[in-house]
């Protein structure tokens, strides 16, 4: 008794046909039916009364279907059990996505940790414009990014974190304490390109500004290039703590006034729904996942 020999019986016993059965396991007819004698000749009895029209199962073919269901998962479990046993011989390489910042610093010194533990993984680390985008098309493994409502991906949360409002010193005009979003609606909008049309960073701070505001936006390449410019312009940004860089020299940091408004969100390890079934590096990344589950939640909170 074979695998191949189960699969022809099921593959017959669905379609009540050799013919369609054998279309189906891109076999040949004769090559179905003589799986099919060999498996009668093992269990010393018919499993299936050929009729003209179409196969019926026998009254031992019945009662037999389920412990041939059975065994076919049982030889399918054992396959995936022997190819993950020897993958695991094997060194494999995951892909991480995420952004660099002084404040994921504890993020990156786990990584080396789990390297040091896991020699047999290796773990490239890469900075991305749009996370999202890059797990959706398989670019990456993991990306760490902001958790949005998404159903192509599964979400591991891993950090705490919370927007806040940018502003010039010069443009607070001493003012001290938390900004309510409405005395900004004539300010100008400071947003970075690298945000992309997808990203977490756009989709959450467009949650927060709501339809209300409709003021100007201006775009920048870079965070230094958007920091130089909010000193001398006013204008302000909604920026997540965790890509802020440590100087903001001429630059106050201000929790938002509104408690409405969603401005604490949390930040977790993205993968597709099938990488911990069908990647081949399932096991990797099952590893990966575990290991920063096991972390405390890090909170980034500034307020």
């Amino acid at each position: 008794m074979n695998a191949q020999s189960i699969q022809c019986f099921l593959a017959v016993t669905r379609h009540h046909s050799f013919t369609k059965a054998a279309n189906e396991l891109f076999m040949t007819q004769p090559a179905v039916s003589s799986q099919i004698a060999k498996l009668e000749h093992e269990c010393h009895t018919k499993l299936f009364i050929r009729n003209y029209h179409q196969v019926e199962l026998s009254p031992a073919g019945k009662r037999l279907k389920p412990f041939f269901r059975q065994l076919n998962q049982d030889f399918t479990n054992f396959n995936q059990a022997l190819q993950d046993y020897h993958n695991s011989k094997q060194p494999q390489k995951i892909k991480i996505g995420l952004y660099f910042s002084d404040a994921l610093a504890e993020i990156l010194q786990q990584i080396d940790k789990f390297n040091a533990l896991n020699p047999n993984i290796q773990v490239v680390v890469n900075n991305y414009v749009d996370i999202l985008h890059e797990l959706e098309q398989g670019s990456i493994d993991i990306g760490l990014e902001m958790i949005i409502p998404n159903q192509k991906l599964n979400f591991q949360p891993q950090i705490l974190d919370e927007f806040s409002i940018l502003r010039g010193d010069a443009y607070l005009h001493g003012h001290t304490g938390p900004l309510s979003l409405s005395s900004l609606q004539d300010a100008t909008l400071f947003v970075l390109h690298s945000e992309g049309n997808t990203g977490g960073m756009k989709k959450i701070r467009d949650q927060i500004l709501g339809a209300s505001f409709t003021g100007p936006a201006v775009e920048f390449n870079s965070m230094d290039s958007l920091l130089a410019n909010l000193k001398i312009t006013d204008a302000f940004a909604l920026i997540p703590f965790a890509v802020l860089p440590s100087d903001l020299t001429g630059i106050q940091t201000v929790p938002i006034k509104d408690p409405r408004v969603p401005a604490t969100f949390k930040v977790g390890w993205g993968y597709q729904p099938d990488a911990l079934t069908h990647s081949p590096n399932r096991q990797a990344i099952q590893q990966f996942l575990d290991y920063f589950h096991k972390i405390p939640l890090l909170n980034l909170q500034k307020f």
